[in-house]
């Protein structure tokens, strides 16, 4: 199959819009259940709304009145064959890009994303706008040339996606074979493919492992923790989790609800929970504290070298009892418009950036856990700590591979033993020791939406 067309765009979330536009180019005939059929929710399934193709009847019920989730302006609209103008989500990660890239190349569209956009030199048809994309129609192919019946058949078959190489994660560069591939990401790739019943056995005993799984490099006998939380560190984990919800229930219209990296997330939490009441209207918390120090020498038990102490990110007290918080923030790209000093910036590029090295990052996360385990042994008024940990990056939601070296150190849903140690001997492990928990935890992500964002959170209570 030869290529028809060509979309260009510098936002990745322009150029899924784009590949939405060409599509409707080529199947004019297509309808909004066409579009969900042939771009089913597993292509984008973290773009933090219920459907990513709407009709614009419906966007006040999808997206309300605070936050703008989709492109609604009159330019990014889809008009449909039966009337219908469709709106299209504004988020989109690299994995679902990626995703839908795929998908396009078997539709005869190309995606390319580029830093400066060219103009627009393919004729279009009368009423069809591009906005802060290009589409340019290739090997003679015109918008008169195209299929006047209903949308793209119910699969894609097996040729046409075979030849497309797919990685997984960015650190696994091998293209992998497509049933394997199927059987191993669980985005419901099957409803969109002709599967084979040989590949779908192969999904089925793949997912029935995954379910059965316990995390526990430690002979996969995992435990029920059986540590008490205290009461203090249980008040300030809801208080956490207070935070979020409320950016969700009540999202600002003037401010933003995402954060830039890990420091902007750290100062907004010490904010919010010094600003919390009780019913008197006295402050709940007697002291909130960032960056706080602790001398070395008092911590004999710390593994990791350290040149003067550690910085705890922020400390709660309460009385004569303190619970610290470790944070990690995580991110993969997203692209949105912000404001300064009362200016809309348009194509301000990738505000969040892709950060990637998820092994440390999951290394890293398990190592705050211990550090809040030694603080809590050395100072008798530490009565228990939190590991937070915030991100969209999807790849901290699931397991590595079982001979990935970071396999131990996964931060996917369940219960993960105490053994903390690398697989093999990686070179990254060289200045990152080995280490052990004092019991089991378990993880349990939950998701939330930052300004039209996908973003997920867990926090372990220590």
């Amino acid at each position: 199959m030869a290529t028809k067309i060509r979309v260009i765009a510098k936002a990745q979330n322009r150029l899924a819009l784009g590949i939405i536009r060409a599509y409707t180019l080529l199947y004019p005939a297509t309808t909004l259940e066409d579009i969900h059929r042939v771009f089913p929710r597993e292509i984008n399934p973290d773009s933090g709304v219920k459907d990513n193709f709407i009709d614009v009847t419906h966007l006040g019920q999808a997206q309300g009145n605070r936050w703008h989730g989709f492109f609604d302006s009159p330019d990014e609209l889809i008009a449909l064959c039966d009337g219908t103008r469709m709106c299209i989500t504004k988020m989109w990660t690299g994995k679902s890009l990626n995703r839908l890239q795929l998908l396009a190349n078997t539709l005869d569209i190309e995606a390319v994303k580029v830093k400066v956009l060219p103009q627009q030199t393919s004729p279009l048809p009368a009423g069809v706008n591009t906005p802060k994309y290009r589409l340019e129609f290739l090997n003679g192919w015109t918008p008169a040339l195209a299929e006047q019946t209903s949308a793209l058949p119910e699969t894609i078959t097996e040729d046409s996606q075979a030849h497309i190489p797919v990685y997984l994660t960015e650190e696994d560069k091998v293209p992998k074979d497509v049933a394997l591939l199927r059987a191993e990401l669980d985005y419901g790739w099957n409803k969109i493919q002709a599967l084979t019943p040989e590949h779908v056995a192969i999904i089925a005993n793949e997912r029935r492992k995954k379910n059965e799984y316990t995390h526990n490099p430690n002979n996969h006998q995992a435990t029920t923790p059986t540590h008490e939380v205290s009461r203090l560190t249980k008040t300030v984990a809801d208080d956490l989790r207070a935070f979020f919800q409320q950016m969700v229930d009540n999202p600002s219209p003037t401010k933003k609800n995402i954060f830039f990296n890990e420091k902007d997330l750290q100062l907004h939490l010490a904010l919010w929970l010094t600003a919390l009441k009780n019913e008197d209207g006295t402050p709940k918390y007697d002291d909130v504290d960032m960056e706080y120090f602790i001398p070395i020498r008092e911590l004999p038990d710390y593994v990791w070298s350290l040149k003067n102490g550690l910085n705890v990110d922020l400390v709660v007290q309460l009385g004569d009892e303190y619970v610290p918080i470790e944070l990690k923030y995580t991110t993969d790209t997203v692209n949105f418009t912000i404001k300064r000093f009362g200016e809309e910036l348009a194509d301000a590029g990738d505000i969040i950036k892709y950060q990637g090295a998820q092994n440390l990052v999951m290394y890293n996360f398990w190592k705050d856990v211990k550090r809040l385990e030694v603080l809590k042994k050395r100072f008798a008024r530490v009565s228990g700590g939190i590991a937070l940990f915030v991100t969209n990056d999807t790849v901290y939601l699931r397991d590595p591979k079982e001979y990935a070296s970071s396999y131990p150190f996964s931060t996917a849903d369940g219960l993960h033993g105490s053994e903390k140690h690398w697989k093999g001997t990686p070179k990254v492990a060289a200045d990152k020791p080995n280490f052990d928990l004092s019991q089991a935890y378990h993880i349990a992500w939950q998701a939330v939406n930052l300004d039209g964002a996908a973003f997920h959170y867990n926090l372990i209570e220590i």
